[in-house]
């Protein structure tokens, strides 16, 4: 699959790590062109701990959002909660696909429905969303261009959205350490907001 790691990170870099390793085609992207530059310049990202010693290289490592999601299976948002609206809002104005899974690593308490919001504040279709309970990584960036993947949180809570079952299925596929919560787990929260 081709998917889009939104977010350069510790956690983004982690994942970009272990999913280039799993074959999957992977497009690294960052709001901030200067974090992005020592991953671009190295062509890639190095990892150590857990994962083994390597380096990943993205099929493309960008800031532009529209270049990163074309023709992306799926997008892993994996920034601080605090930038999901902000991030969703950017996806629905770059015409994220209605159909494509977006998966929040992390997620927090009612992450998928901020995200729908932020689609339907835009007018745009909501996705199939899935969100982690917490960042499926621990992990730490010493360097710019090198993620230190020191453990995998242990178990992880996965949820989707109304929905959103394609997302969540992706999420278990992609991302170990998992523990399925019921489909009406977000949808339980969604009726008392």
């Amino acid at each position: 699959m081709r998917i889009a790691i939104l977010g350069a990170g510790a956690g983004g870099m982690a994942a970009t790590a272990e999913l280039t390793r799993a074959g999957h085609q992977v497009v690294l992207w960052n709001r901030s062109a200067k974090t992005l530059e020592p991953l671009q310049a190295a062509g890639g990202v190095k990892y150590t701990g857990v994962l083994g010693v390597g380096f990943a290289s993205p099929v493309l490592i960008t800031s532009d959002l529209r270049q990163a999601i074309a023709g992306v299976d799926a997008a892993v948002i994996m920034l601080p909660t605090f930038t999901h609206r902000a991030v969703a809002q950017a996806l629905a104005d770059a015409r994220w696909p209605a159909g494509k899974p977006v998966i929040l690593n992390p997620g927090h308490t009612g992450g998928a429905l901020e995200v729908a919001q932020a689609f339907r504040a835009k007018n745009a279709k909501v996705p199939p969303l899935a969100e982690f309970s917490t960042l499926t990584y621990v992990a730490r960036k010493y360097d710019a261009d090198v993620v230190t993947v020191t453990g995998r949180a242990a178990q992880v809570r996965v949820g989707c959205f109304p929905g959103g079952i394609e997302a969540q299925s992706l999420a278990c596929d992609l991302f170990r350490g998992r523990h399925l919560c019921p489909t009406f787990w977000l949808l339980r929260f969604a009726m008392r907001t």
